[in-house]
């Protein structure tokens, strides 16, 4: 981590170099990104100041054009999507495009083979092609041949894509497995390749030749780099291998100019440690410069090599693991490393000091936590066993994180700061353990106390009037109490408590849990969807019953804006028009009387004229009286279930009373249903009351106004499920969410749209909230003691939100039949305008079917209108058959851009469109179940091609068996047996090869030979045997039985031959066996070998006197 003052120096003496870096504004949004993909020597790539590198799953991008360098967003991601990224090109096909520019294009490799070519810009999929059939290990671009890509796998295969020819050549220089590659920068159609077997070579990917082999490594190589220019006006270029030696070679030469050793220690002042280190082997090379090349060690540090000098020196700073990228960025005059420490940093090639670290996150993030005690610190809990802690106030390192590991074994599912002492953060593990750190101190304490199963709840309480103690519940369904400072004595079950307290017989296993922020009451979520609200003595006083399935989320309203006399200020200032304006409640000079009711014990009472609020009454006449309702926020109760709804529930009559029975609650005060995946966390805005945001396994993050039921910000940056979200305390218009993507994402509420429903996904079709709010006065004003008042009022107003929450805002809609939604979406909408524009509307039309009456095909051009279109989608419903077939044709447009697949499915197939749907269908691989089942409409021909290209579509995405069970269904046995054997699945590509085809096929030998090859790969010798059997081999199925050369293989292999009568292949084996035999006195055995023979050695004699 770099300090204050280098990063100041480094501004300093970086402010004269050409470069002019973008400086960014506080809390900008950002992605702190999932950890690159470790040991993959191309996983990163740069180009013109932008960084792409490969996550898990998803291809990120890295501005490093701004000050601190910001990820932005994703090149690249799917959901559900499980095979990884492995390596990652920057393209620019176009020569004359600008250096100052954005790529035009990235490709990258996959796990499964798979390689893709997209546009930077739009992030869409230009091409891809699967000619790998392993693991995609290396890919490499030059600016020399720019509209050449290749790649290179583990089996040692290469592909050169000629991309605008979309020309494909597939290549095996050597047989074995490609570690690395690199094209050159200086030569056409010249690439080095490094192998597992530690070889080097230089190809002509042109001509398909190999030019040069280099066999001085004597372990794997790990990375190539070319020199950027001619080094001694020679082509040259840096290997670096796991025998910890690196080389520089001529490719005119058979031999290298240069050779290096790493050395295994570096001169450190903590020897004790240099010593422990484990030593990882692996090796990261970058020619920097003309005279200097960068390599990794593995204590950490980075190494740079004076070629003239021989020399060598540690740059300082940076990482404290093994460095297994790097790569440099010519136009920013900077260099980046990646490390096992999952730090990603960022260098400066002059000064040779790191000027930005930027952290990565190696597992799922499940957790969030902050505190308005400091505000800047976040802290979230990770699946790499791991808490980070992020300073945001930093400015001169905008990344600055704390990573706490100590005491964690496995992975951190939830985390929370205490509400009121500083730096306290407790913890809770996949393995049922309970912990905290003091953040400041960096010590911790793990309770001997533990859960079952893993913790998912965590929650600060009182205990005697103080809040000490820590309440956990597992994934059992206990919850425990912790006491701070004494986690070595045994935790208070509170279930066991609870159960004893309210006399029951049993009780429902605990999911969740929230304490009031006053500390008075605990709600309790169970695993069958009820809520119990207990008090501090644990007894039962309401159960909300709003939800059918587990809660996993709760959170009461905070107390931080119920200071009333700010609030009617507020109200009186931006209401003044409605109070003394068209309503006419007062005329000018009157005293109005407001009543301010909370719903709490006590009222308050103001009094106001034009001016604002009066500190008495005064000499004036009370002229109105008005009944201000206050919700009162501290009773509101949010909670998410299992079943996609998040409620809002006002408790405060059932906490007020105070007849000490149990009150039930059935109706929520608020409900959301726009959510298509589980809840997984509520959180209330602490800069503005009623305002509620939703994390949700869909993989949005949803901000509510619960007040007016509108919807404020849709965020759909994840490509995963969201498990956290987390507003700032520094900035009320910045959140936090992290998810199954391995990424915490920070975005601004004001540059999110919000959407009913997530585009990728399908809509929920439960009911919608009621959002009739009663904003106006009532026309039935009732007397109250003996007054009359003039209005009872519920104000709205967003920055204190002030409205009536009481019972019957929202509609029982759980009885009611839920309410289809229409599939002509556009018509539906357009039907909905006003009044007034529905009447145009209707001229419109009138005039169009009378001019259709007269002369067919004149409407649009006498109405300037056309029915059915984009414009006019609901005139489509009223007019001719051809604007109907149009209408059809607007909606199927509209669902193709909202991936509504199975509302298109319907609408085309209404307008006997089955042909075209079938296609869209193949070419956007979206086809399924149902458009198969369809295709029969279109005939013959069209339910073949269709079952065809779904077949394909299902092996592309490696569900195999599918796919075999469509190609069987139009008779393409043959295919079906190949997506079996060109997926390496010989036992079912034999099966299926054996019951439908004859037993002299060809195929069937050919498969059995393939299996044993797999087999013999595996070590599985006894199986290939086998296969070579039933192949008819017999010599091979010997000779394999007896590679492993020990008696029992030995043995088994003479039998075979006996059985087949070889005997000059069982005497080949004979003596060797009966060798082992008696070396390991298995007389009986040996001599039932030697009876036969009538010849025996001298060294036999003994076994067979025995």
């Amino acid at each position: 981590m770099t300090s204050k003052s280098d990063n100041e120096n480094w501004r300093k003496q970086e402010s004269s170099n050409s470069f002019q870096f973008q400086e960014v504004s506080d809390n900008f949004p950002c992605i702190i990104p999932a950890s690159p993909n470790w040991y993959c020597s191309n996983i990163m790539t740069c180009m013109n100041g932008y960084i792409a590198f490969g996550g898990k799953w998803a291809v990120y991008l890295l501005n490093l054009r701004k000050n601190p360098p910001v990820c932005e967003e994703y090149l690249f991601g799917s959901p559900g999507y499980s095979c990884k990224v492995t390596a990652v090109a920057f393209c620019q096909f176009d020569k004359n495009i600008s250096l100052s520019v954005l790529p035009s294009h990235c490709a990258f490799g996959m796990e499964d083979g798979l390689v893709k070519l997209i546009i930077c810009e739009t992030k869409s999929m230009l091409k891809e092609h699967r000619k790998h059939q392993v693991k995609i290990t290396a890919i490499s671009w030059s600016p020399l041949d720019n509209n050449v890509i290749i790649t290179g796998d583990e089996k040692g295969v290469m592909v050169i894509w000629n991309v605008e020819e979309n020309c494909l050549n597939v290549w095996t220089p050597i047989s074995n497995m490609i570690s690395c590659l690199d094209m050159s920068p200086n030569l056409h159609n010249i690439a080095a390749i490094g192998y597992g077997n530690g070889n080097v070579c230089v190809c002509d990917i042109k001509k398909l030749q190999v030019m040069q082999v280099f066999k001085s490594h004597i372990d794997e190589v790990c990375t190539l780099s070319w020199c950027p220019k001619y080094f001694r006006e020679k082509h040259c270029f840096v290997s670096g291998s796991k025998d910890f030696t690196m080389k520089v070679w001529d490719i005119n030469t058979e031999k290298f100019l240069f050779s290096y050793t790493v050395p295994k220690n570096l001169p450190s002042k903590k020897k004790e440690e240099s010593q422990k280190m484990k030593v990882t082997k692996y090796l990261s090379v970058l020619w920097l410069n003309d005279n200097q090349i960068l390599s990794s060690h593995s204590s950490g540090k980075i190494l740079c090599w004076d070629l003239e000098s021989s020399s060598w020196r540690a740059l300082e700073g940076g990482h404290n693991r093994l460095v297994y990228a790097l790569k440099n960025d010519a136009t920013t005059n900077q260099f980046v490393s990646f490390s096992i420490d999952r730090q990603l940093v960022i260098w400066s090639s002059r000064l040779m000091k790191p000027v930005h670290t930027i952290p990565t996150v190696g597992g799922f993030l499940y957790s969030l936590s902050s505190t308005p005690l400091d505000p800047h610190s976040i802290a979230f809990g990770c699946g790499d066993n791991m808490i980070r802690v992020w300073n945001t106030a930093d400015s001169t390192q905008s990344y600055k994180c704390t990573t706490l590991w100590q005491g964690i074994k496995t992975k951190v599912l939830i985390i929370k700061y205490h509400p009121s002492k500083e730096g306290i953060l407790a913890f809770g593990t996949e393995d049922g353990h309970v912990g905290c750190y003091n953040v400041l101190s960096k010590k911790y304490d793990i309770a001997t106390s533990y859960h079952q199963k893993s913790v998912y709840c965590l929650a600060w309480g009182p205990n005697y009037e103080r809040i000490n103690s820590l309440y956990t519940i597992g994934g059992e369904g206990t919850i425990l109490m912790h006491k701070m400072g004494s986690f070595n004595i045994e935790a208070i079950n509170i279930s066991t408590l609870i159960k004893t307290e309210n006399k029951l017989v049993s009780v429902p296993r605990r999911s969740e849990a929230s304490w009031r922020s006053d500390f008075l009451f605990i709600a309790i979520g169970n695993e069958d969807g009820t809520i119990d609200i207990l008090s501090t003595k644990m007894h039962c006083v309401c159960k909300v019953l709003v939800h059918k399935k587990m809660i996993n989320t709760l959170a009461w309203h905070h107390s931080y804006s119920l200071d009333i006399s700010g609030v009617i200020a507020k109200i009186f200032t931006s209401s003044a028009r409605r109070l003394f304006g068209s309503k006419s409640l007062v005329t000018a000079g009157d005293l109005v009387q407001v009543q301010i009711n909370t719903g709490l014990s006590n009222t308050n009472v103001k009094f106001f004229d034009q001016t604002g609020i009066l500190p008495e009454q005064g000499n004036g006449v009370i002229g109105k009286k008005l009944v201000v309702h206050c919700g009162n926020f501290l009773c509101w109760l949010a909670s998410g279930s299992d079943d996609y709804n998040v409620c809002v529930t006002d408790v405060a009559d059932a906490l007020n009373n105070n007849n000490n029975e149990l009150v039930s609650v059935i109706k929520p005060t608020r409900q959301l249903s726009n959510q298509t995946g589980r809840i997984t966390q509520v959180l209330w805005s602490p800069h503005t009351n009623g305002v509620l945001a939703l994390a949700s396994f869909d993989g949005s993050v949803q901000v509510w106004n619960i007040l007016t039921g509108e919807g404020i910000a849709h965020y759909g940056g994840h490509i995963g499920r969201v498990y956290t979200v987390m507003w700032s305390y520094s900035d009320r218009d910045v959140l936090y969410s992290g998810g199954d993507d391995f990424t915490l994402q920070r975005w601004r509420i004001s540059e999110q749209n919000f959407k009913t429903s997530s585009p990728d996904l399908k809509t929920n079709k439960q009911s919608q909230i009621d959002s009739n709010t009663p904003n106006e006065l009532p026309n039935n004003n009732k007397p109250v003691g003996g007054e009359q008042i003039e209005g009872t009022v519920s104000l709205s107003v967003n920055e204190f939100s002030v409205i009536d929450l009481g019972k019957g805002l929202v509609k029982d809609v759980d009885n009611k039949k839920k309410r289809m939604r229409s599939l002509l979406k556009k018509s539906s909408v357009a039907d909905s305008k006003a009044k007034e524009a529905m009447q145009v509307d209707c001229i419109a039309l009138a005039q169009y079917l009378k001019a259709e009456n007269e002369e067919e095909d004149t409407g649009v051009l006498v109405c300037n209108i056309t029915p059915g279109s984009e414009e006019h989608p609901n005139l489509g419903l009223y007019s001719t058959r051809k604007d109907a077939y149009k209408l059809l044709q607007t909606e199927c447009e509209g669902h193709k851009k909202n991936n509504s697949i199975e509302q298109l499915i319907q609408l085309e197939t209404w307008r006997n469109n089955i042909s075209g749907l079938i296609n869209d269908a193949a070419q956007n691989n979206s086809l399924n179940d149902v458009i198969v089942a369809l295709s029969p409409l279109g005939g013959f021909d069209l339910w073949r091609a269709c079952v065809l290209a779904y077949a394909e579509q299902l092996e592309k995405k490696r569900n195999f068996n599918s796919a075999a069970l469509y190609f069987l269904a139009v008779g393409e046995t043959q295919k079906a047996i190949n997506v079996f054997k060109d997926n390496g699945l010989f036992k079912e590509a034999v099966a299926l090869a054996k019951v439908r085809l004859s037993k002299n096929n060809p195929l069937i030998q050919e498969l059995y030979l393939l299996w044993a090859q797999k087999l013999i790969e595996e070590n599985n010798n006894e199986n290939a045997a086998e296969c070579f059997l039933a192949a008819g081999k017999i010599n091979e199925a010997i000779t394999v039985l007896a590679k492993k050369g020990d008696s029992s293989s030995l043995l088994t292999a003479i039998k075979v031959a006996d059985i087949y009568d070889m005997k000059k292949c069982s005497a080949e084996y004979l003596y060797r066996c009966i060798d082992l035999l008696i070396s390991e006195h298995k007389w009986d055995i040996c001599g039932s070998l030697l009876n036969p023979i009538t010849i025996v050695q001298v060294s036999h004699l003994r076994a067979v006197v025995s």
